[in-house]
């Protein structure tokens, strides 16, 4: 990054307000106990810290996912198809 414009960034008032600002850093004990316990999975786990617990329980809760293509791989059928044809070249803008 240029020198000049990092330096024009952290010289406002607000970058200085955000460089004092502390984070928690929980242990990993912490986040267990705070998001669900031993028998989580490291994904999960790692979800509902970063995501949000709500976020999580509303994925597990959702209907299951649309398929909203009548192929599942609509570029392979298409090279497919064309491969079947007797094209002198293909032309493209």
């Amino acid at each position: 990054m240029d020198a000049a414009a990092k330096t024009k960034i952290l010289d406002r008032s607000r970058a200085r307000e955000i460089e004092k600002i502390e984070y928690p850093e929980p242990t990993l004990e912490e986040v267990r106990r705070r998001y669900g316990g031993p028998h989580l999975s490291d994904e999960e786990l790692l979800l509902r810290y970063y995501a949000g617990p709500e976020f999580v329980d509303a994925l597990k809760t959702a209907p299951p996912r649309k398929e909203y293509l009548s192929t599942p791989k609509p570029l392979l059928r298409l090279v497919e198809e064309l491969s079947k044809k007797k094209l002198g070249r293909v032309l493209h803008s």
